[in-house]
């Protein structure tokens, strides 16, 4: 079994038919669906810092970053 672990729900799996299509395209079982901006079509790529930065505290730094600047920005009450 395949899960992908994090995805937004924008995007790509913005609707029910484009995630059963994504997720058979490349033999994925299951998602786990995370708040995304209503109905948006767009599709974020972001640098995988996890290959730069290995330290398990630096995860933890950069998520309570972005989890502020979500928070300040107000781009958390837009999410569904």
């Amino acid at each position: 079994m395949i899960i992908d672990g994090h995805a937004h729900a924008c995007g790509t799996y913005c609707s029910e038919k484009s995630i059963i299509k994504y997720l058979d395209l490349h033999g994925i079982d299951m998602v786990v669906l995370c708040a995304g901006e209503p109905e948006s079509k767009k599709n974020y790529f972001y640098p995988m810092l996890s290959d730069i930065f290995k330290s398990e505290k630096l995860g933890f730094f950069f998520n309570k970053i972005i989890a502020t600047v979500t928070k300040i920005s107000g781009v958390s009450n837009h999410n569904i």
